[in-house]
Order: C-alpha cells, then structure tokens, then sequence
C-alpha cells in the first residue's frame, strides 16, 4: 500500500489482483475436511456445509486473522491506518468469492472461479512452502528496505 499511497483504492485493487498472481506460484495449502474437489471438472467442486465445514471455517477464519495480524506487524506505518486492513481483506477477497461460487454457481462468480483456478497451482508440496518463506522475506525486504 505504500507504494500507492496517495492512491489507496488502485492499492486495494493490486492487492486483489496480487492473490491470483501469488495463486500461479508453487504453495502449499490445507486440507479442507468439508471441500469435494472434483479433478475432471472443477467448476463441480462442492463444498459441504456440515460439521466439517465448522472445523474448515476455524481453520480459514484463524488463517485470515493471523495473516491480518502479521500484514499490520510488517507493512504498517505511515500512511497504514484502515487501508492495511482494507488491503489484506481485498487481497483475501478471491478466497471468499469462490465460497459465494460453490454456493451460488452463477455469473459472474462463474466466471471467477473459472478464471481463479487458471491461475492456481495445484501442488502443494514441500517446495511450496519454501516459495511461500522466499516470498515473504522477499516481500518485507521490498517493503521495508526499498520503499
């Protein structure tokens, strides 16, 4: 956000924008309990809303905080204010809208999802998690050192 703060809004577009990019990298992902995937179509996927689902929305909902609390610790400072928490929310946004999708399955959530998972790299391995670490360093340097 610092890097377009004189002008938040288009901050809280690249930063939704920023989720398919960081999306096409190798990362690692957990496993949701109450999320059907189906390989040969995946606008069929489902998602179950069950007790499953409950112990899913724990696991996302601590994830978001967590990343929400990290954000604030590592990119505030002046101008931060609300626009950080703006920022990570629109960032986490694309997550949110392919719940709507598997609930609502209608455009332009369709759409979305469709052009969502072009982006997502589906291997989640050991290498993905050591992308995700570089990320971050790589991320805070850019940040804080050069910005």
């Amino acid at each position: 956000m610092k890097l377009v703060s004189h002008h938040p809004v288009i901050g809280l577009f690249l930063a939704f924008g920023s989720h398919f990019v960081l999306d096409a990298i190798p990362h690692w992902d957990y496993h949701l309990g109450s999320y059907e995937r189906n390989k040969k179509e995946p606008l069929k996927s489902v998602i179950h809303l069950n007790k499953r689902f409950l112990i899913d929305l724990t696991k996302m909902g601590s994830d978001g905080i967590f990343g929400l609390i990290l954000s604030i610790i590592i990119f505030s400072g002046p101008p931060a204010g609300g626009w950080i928490i703006l920022g990570v929310i629109s960032a986490m946004l694309p997550d949110f809208l392919q719940f709507l999708y598997l609930q609502i399955r209608r455009e332009p959530f369709t759409s979305l999802q469709r052009f969502h998972g072009w982006f997502h790299n589906q291997k989640n391995n050991f290498a993905g998690i050591i992308s995700q670490i570089i990320i971050i360093i790589l991320a805070y340097f850019f940040i804080k050192v050069l910005v």
